[in-house]
């Protein structure tokens, strides 16, 4: 029996052999980039937790430390205080030592002190105070995705800055 080319084109397309080859074959890139996106996005929200808790505890450490608000400029007692609010940031010790995050370090983070009218709508501590100082610690730190270059062109990195403002309640 001769086989002709038609039957053997319909024999071709009936058969099942490799079919879930193929398939794996296409889907493999799609899922590999969910994957990579996946990690991406758990690294990024990990970093920014970190940098966004170091800020706020350098806040909180620099609001209880002495200041005093004068000539509309509030300034720390203890000149070393804003250094070591910022390896209280970075290291999450006032001392320094080692970095939270590897690319996270002194010159992303910014202290600003300021005197803010006390208009008498603050009691308590701040009774017959004229000007209340007030701290705010931000950081801006470059994030720079492992795959996001390859994957998806001009996302390679972003800046994540977090800013944390208190009052100050001194010591």
């Amino acid at each position: 029996m001769a086989i002709t080319s038609r039957s053997a084109a319909r024999g071709f397309w009936r058969r099942r052999d490799g079919t879930a080859a193929a398939e794996f074959v296409l889907i493999l890139p799609i899922v590999a980039i969910m994957l990579f996106g996946i990690m991406e996005i758990g690294r990024l929200l990990h970093d920014f937790h970190a940098v966004s808790k170091g800020v706020r505890n350098a806040t909180r450490y620099l609001s209880r430390m002495p200041m005093t608000c004068a000539g509309g400029a509030a300034t720390f007692v203890d000149a070393t205080d804003e250094a070591e609010g910022k390896n209280m940031a970075t290291t999450g010790t006032i001392t320094g030592g080692t970095l939270i995050l590897g690319y996270f370090n002194n010159t992303h983070v910014t202290v600003q002190k300021t005197c803010t009218a006390n208009a008498g709508t603050f009691s308590g501590v701040y009774n017959g105070w004229a000007n209340i100082p007030e701290i705010m610690v931000q950081a801006a730190v470059p994030f720079t995705f492992m795959f996001g270059e390859y994957l998806i062109p001009g996302t390679g990195s972003l800046t994540m800055t977090v800013r944390h403002n208190e009052v100050n309640i001194g010591d």
